[in-house]
């Protein structure tokens, strides 16, 4: 059987979007990206938006590359992060490492009330991006683990951090 998604975008198209996406995660966000683009197009402001995508080779895997580079031009994707896992031995780069490269703008745009999203594998992806999101906000936020933690389920109880992944 097949479950209803639980990913939405907010109301405000000016709100800040922060993305994660690894391999097929990506799919949600490119129609995020589509909607801001075709808004922005026909003359609509539209909020920044991040986007982090993560799979193992950039020569076998960057699926949609010339879609994300379209979303820069316009202007629509402010913020692109990725990360090749398989393309840097020894050591494996993943999406919670390039999160963490761009704490700054994290950071400034979840104080701007940014809609966080994550989508893909369900193994230890979303606990690695959470805590790359907590230490996050201990860094730049000043905040103990514990704040952190707190922050984080504030903006789930205001459905501004939501998860869909899958096994």
């Amino acid at each position: 059987w097949v479950k209803k998604g639980t990913l939405s975008m907010p109301p405000d198209p000016l709100a800040p979007l922060i993305m994660v996406g690894p391999g097929t995660g990506c799919a949600i966000f490119r129609s995020f990206l589509q909607h801001r683009l075709s808004l922005k197009r026909q003359g609509h402001a539209v909020g920044p938006c991040a986007f982090f995508f993560g799979c193992r080779s950039q020569a076998t895997d960057y699926i949609y590359a010339h879609e994300w580079q379209e979303y820069l031009n316009e202007g629509v994707l402010t913020t692109f992060g990725v990360a090749f896992s398989r393309d840097a031995p020894p050591k494996r780069v993943y999406v919670q490492h390039v999160i963490l490269q761009q704490s700054t703008t994290v950071w400034q745009m979840l104080q701007a009330g940014a809609y966080f999203y994550l989508s893909g594998r369900a193994a230890k992806m979303p606990t690695d991006v959470r805590n790359a999101l907590k230490e996050i906000v201990q860094k730049e936020g000043g905040a103990t683990e514990e704040a952190a933690e707190e922050f984080l389920k504030v903006m789930e109880r205001q459905n501004r951090y939501s998860t869909e992944t899958w096994s």
